[in-house]
């Protein structure tokens, strides 16, 4: 029963964005060209809806003006929102559509940069499109992004560049994903080591639940056995989610604290890698944490990630001992 839960969270992050329904406005959909465009509109870019139809004012599709490989078309969301993938077809009444395409994505259209093949390299994404008019074909990225402007680049497609297309993600990624309230088991809870574990478990990881509070059984936090650099605490979601950010705070009732600490995450233990500043480096980003015991410090990350693994490390502390509480945050 738990796995099913969170594989229905990472679904829960396909919603359409509101392409096809209208919800986002004709002006909000441009193109670097539609043809006929000194004519009239019935290949403009608001004509891209998913499932649009032929009428008298539209071809129900967008077609470029040339076919090439400069050709684009646009959403701007408004606000930054997380962008999980696309769903796009070709024109409805024709053998017209996209079969290879990249992604760009950014906070303005200045800022653009390519959806990658993953965290490793800067090798964008090419996505297959289409084999037909009308078959929708869903593309999820590799990792969840959050952006303003989505921007679809056609690479190669049949007879003409048209298309209909939708956009698929979230917009609110602050749900609490089960840490405090129990969802997550102790199972699910580990860490790289705790105190006095030869003796009890007063210190073990199952005691950084959010807002954990001393009992006979826990000193209500996690605190390490040793006090350096190598130490973590990690939660095996046992299914991939759309995790957003963390929230920490320090052991109650004492002055001991987490103040900075890096956030590695991945689908298994072995594939690891660090949340990093941004998009064009390979810097993992420190966050900083805690200034006293009890208030909740919550830190987003610069782009959603999609991971199984989510592991805190640590990176400074309060009192020469490493002990916090924490929550993640998912998207739905």
């Amino acid at each position: 029963m738990f796995i099913i839960f969170y594989l229905n969270l990472d679904i829960a992050c396909r919603y359409q964005l509101g392409v096809e329904d209208g919800r986002i406005g004709d002006e909000q959909i441009t193109a670097s060209s539609f043809y006929a465009s000194h004519l009239n509109l019935h290949h403009a870019p608001q004509k891209a809806r998913l499932n649009a139809q032929r009428t008298n004012s539209s071809i129900g599709a967008w077609c470029a003006a040339f076919d090439d490989a400069n050709q684009w078309i646009q959403v701007d969301l408004n606000n930054a929102v997380v962008v999980n993938g696309v769903m796009i077809q070709g024109r409805g009444d024709g053998n017209y559509w996209v079969t290879k395409f990249r992604l760009q994505y950014g906070v303005t259209v200045n800022d653009l940069v390519y959806v990658q093949t993953n965290h490793t390299n800067q090798e964008s994404m090419v996505f297959d499109g289409n084999t037909d008019q009308d078959t929708i074909v869903t593309r999820v990225f590799p990792s969840p992004v959050r952006a303003t402007v989505i921007r679809i680049h056609p690479s190669d497609w049949q007879n003409f560049i048209c298309m209909r297309f939708d956009l698929i993600g979230c917009e609110d990624c602050r749900y609490q994903i089960g840490v405090e309230d129990g969802r997550i088991g102790d199972e699910q809870i580990t860490a790289s080591s705790f105190f006095a574990s030869q003796r009890n478990l007063l210190h073990a990881p199952p005691n950084a639940r959010l807002n954990a509070q001393i009992t006979p059984s826990s000193i209500g936090a996690w605190c390490a056995e040793f006090n350096d650099a190598n130490q973590w605490i990690q939660v095996n979601l046992s299914a991939a989610v759309v995790v957003n950010g963390v929230m920490i705070q320090g052991r109650h009732g004492v002055d001991q604290w987490v103040t900075k600490f890096r956030v590695q995450y991945g689908v298994n233990e072995d594939d690891l890698v660090y949340v990093q500043t941004n998009h064009t480096n390979q810097e993992s980003m420190v966050f900083d944490g805690n200034t006293d015991e009890d208030t909740i410090v919550t830190r987003v990350f610069p782009s959603p990630v999609r991971a199984t693994i989510i592991r805190i490390r640590p990176s400074d502390w309060h009192d020469q001992y490493i002990c916090m509480r924490f929550d993640l945050m998912y998207c739905a």
